[in-house]
């Protein structure tokens, strides 16, 4: 049984959290991202360590332990604010499944005015990141639902309809950093409510971990994994899911068409300018789909 719900805070979105604030105050085009919001997130010393160039190449070396992840997060932010940004027209209803220290809600809040929004993630870690944005002295947006839950053990549906969301509007539905971190049934669960409570037209956007490609790297660097498999468990967040079948029929199943598929490799190209950056983290992939 997955622990990612029994953790106070998900550690994974701390992580997630402090890599979006580092790569804010970096000096390259190539690693600088937008989230303002991140920086103000993490704590007063993390701040501190993230605004200098020498601590931070300190702080990078010192947790961000396995290679290319920190890019991976870089591009995959780019990546998902590129497309969640050209999505908007239409969009009636967005859904950030796993939301985290996600802070899209703000960042776009002038094209989401008129956008319903729900976050839905564990009730400590949704709470850690309201705090925080109450010390920020941050508004949330009147739109914001904020919408708790145990992923594994709840049903999203009805989370979502005691929340008011609404069956059969053109959605956006985002799901960044989760798969990975879910039981199957959870996310076929999951997959089948998005497509069951959303129009034609409405986009979907996830990253995942491909299977064949993870048994690739783990006989390459079997030790490598098994450490980073402890580091994770150690935080109650054992990955789960592999993708097994290709995306294209994986989203077959539940009437969604592939848009775009960028691999660690493509991604590294378009927002790197080369290709040896992302390729410890190649087992991932960001897709993004439209319902048929």
């Amino acid at each position: 049984m997955n622990n990612r719900e029994k953790q106070k805070v998900s550690a994974t979105a701390i992580g997630t959290c402090i890599m979006r604030a580092t790569s804010y105050y970096e000096d390259s085009s190539y690693y600088k991202s937008d989230d303002f919001i991140a920086p103000q997130m993490i704590s007063a010393g993390m701040k501190v360590a993230v605004k200098h160039k020498f601590l931070r190449n300190i702080l990078k070396k010192a947790i961000f332990k396995v290679p290319g992840i920190y890019e991976y997060v870089i591009a995959r932010t780019k990546f998902i604010d590129a497309v969640f940004n050209a999505s908007l027209e239409n969009i009636e209803q967005v859904v950030l499944l796993g939301a985290g220290f996600d802070s899209r809600a703000i960042r776009f809040k002038q094209q989401l005015e008129n956008v319903k929004i729900f976050e839905l993630d564990s009730l400590a870690t949704q709470q850690a990141k309201l705090d925080k944005l109450q010390k920020m002295e941050v508004t949330v947006p009147s739109n914001v639902n904020y919408v708790a839950i145990d992923f594994n053990r709840e049903s999203t549906a009805e989370k979502l309809a005691q929340a008011n969301f609404q069956k059969n509007k053109t959605c956006l539905f985002l799901l960044e950093g989760l798969t990975y971190y879910l039981e199957k049934e959870a996310i076929e669960s999951t997959m089948k409510m998005i497509s069951d409570h959303c129009a034609q037209g409405s986009r979907l956007v996830f990253d995942y971990a491909d299977a064949a490609i993870a048994k690739q790297i783990m006989n390459v660097d079997e030790e490598g994994i098994k450490r980073l498999q402890r580091d994770l468990a150690k935080a109650g967040e054992t990955p789960d899911f592999l993708m097994e079948e290709t995306i294209q029929d994986y989203l077959r199943k539940y009437n969604f068409s592939v848009i775009e598929e960028a691999s660690s490799a493509e991604l590294a190209n378009r927002y790197f300018k080369q290709n040896d950056f992302l390729l410890n983290a190649q087992r991932f992939k960001l897709v993004s789909a439209v319902k048929r």
